[in-house]
């Protein structure tokens, strides 16, 4: 995906497939049918159909790939404009709902497919995020909330770090609820450790 003209654009990479079209020699035994038997016009048409079948579900899938691709530009906008950390809470299901098919579906379309950012080679599924409830009501990306750890983190006094409950109590005054239990998953998951750890650390 590049940006152009100020808008972002999709391009399949389809460089790794090879490419799929009807052999020639079938359609031309096709068109001389008259020369061949009951038996073997309905074996022709039937590998005709079955290799129509199959570029036609390549096309279609592709067509769905870079739809779901630009609903996701749409909603995670903020990302691809400014870079990590800039995640919207995002489910599967919306993305159905605006490309016009079953979730199951888009996790198909999803999976094990990268996508090439200007701020580096994503899967498809990071797109997809869960998000926390703030005090009114609204959804906040856990990304978002990684990053605002990660900040209050390097904030800290280096000779006081902060617990995990005080730091849940610091999201939970800037309107984030955040559990003590989630900030130790998020903090595990960006590799902080522990404040008695970090103390040492810097000592």
């Amino acid at each position: 995906m590049e940006k152009i003209n100020g808008k972002w654009e999709v391009r399949y990479n389809n460089s790794s497939i090879p490419t799929l079209r009807v052999n020639h020699q079938y359609m031309k035994m096709l068109k001389n049918r008259k020369k061949l038997s009951k038996e073997e016009k309905k074996d022709l048409l039937d590998k005709l159909n079955s290799a129509r079948w199959w570029v036609n579900s390549l096309q279609h899938r592709e067509s769905i790939l870079i739809a779901t691709m630009n609903e996701i530009i749409a909603h995670q906008l903020e990302f691809f404009e400014r870079g990590p950390g800039n995640l919207h809470p995002l489910k599967m299901e919306e993305i159905a709902n605006e490309v016009g098919i079953h979730t199951a579906t888009v996790s198909r379309v999803v999976s094990d497919k990268y996508v090439q950012t200007p701020h580096g080679i994503y899967p498809m599924k990071y797109f997809f995020i869960q998000g926390l409830k703030n005090l009114s009501g609204e959804t906040t990306s856990a990304e978002k909330v990684q990053k605002r750890i990660t900040e209050i983190v390097k904030q800290e006094n280096p000779s006081h770090p902060l617990s995990d409950q005080a730091i849940s109590d610091m999201l939970r005054k800037e309107g984030i609820i955040c559990a003590r239990r989630t900030v130790v998953k998020y903090r595990q998951k960006l590799n902080i450790p522990p404040a008695r750890f970090r103390k040492r650390q810097r000592s």
